[in-house]
């Protein structure tokens, strides 16, 4: 069997767009494009999936070397194998950015990889200005009025003391997807919780060796 056939997920509205250098490409219900991979090695961060605090460690590492930023890292189990669902963001030229999710299947001696990557178009940081205003509004967050900095808007989810121009701020949580819904990131997450809820992974996959 196709080891891209080991899994499948419920694909109402997503458009299967074929095969193509070992990858399964769909466009999802929102234009997006979703690619599935399958890796024949062991998944490159070694370390034991039920401990989180590792998990986040690792894949942290992997992002930050890239040059990105992490907005999530969580280990769910997923029709009863541990998983990694992690969401990065990337900058692009000349503003904005690319918000790449994944969800990655470790089976013993390989792994497979859900990759959907969301971009800003147009005018880009809407988002951010829209839930900076509310939370400047309700003094969550404020002005320093010796420095001028805004205390407390940049926040990552996992470690609080991070700056710096890729690290999370507080308009990426999930609570505020249903107030920007056409966001990329609010997109990205739909597209990993539709994953993460119905996808199933085949006996054959399972029984690989450890």
């Amino acid at each position: 069997m196709n080891p891209l056939d080991w899994v499948n997920f419920m694909n109402d509205g997503y458009e299967l767009l074929g095969d193509e250098d070992g990858a399964r490409f769909w466009k999802t219900p929102e234009n997006d494009p979703l690619e599935l991979r399958y890796f024949s090695q062991p998944m490159p961060i070694p370390v034991d999936l039920a401990d989180i605090r590792s998990v986040r460690e690792a894949w942290r590492e992997v992002i930050e070397t890239a040059g990105a930023g992490v907005v999530e890292i969580e280990n769910p189990m997923i029709d009863e194998l541990p998983t990694i669902r992690g969401i990065a963001k990337v900058p692009q030229e000349p503003a904005g950015r690319v918000y790449v999710a994944t969800l990655v299947v470790p089976l013993g001696d390989s792994h497979l990889m859900w990759t959907v990557r969301c971009r800003e178009y147009g005018i880009t940081g809407l988002r951010d200005t829209t839930v900076f205003q509310r939370l400047l509004a309700s003094n969550e967050i404020y002005f320093d009025e010796k420095t001028g900095e805004v205390v407390g808007w940049v926040r990552d989810p996992y470690d609080t003391t991070l700056k710096g121009p890729m690290a999370a701020n507080l308009s990426e949580s999930p609570e505020w997807d249903e107030v920007v819904p056409d966001h990329p990131l609010s997109k990205a997450r739909r597209v990993l919780d539709h994953l993460q809820t119905t996808m199933r992974v085949s006996g054959e996959a399972k029984s690989q060796p450890e």
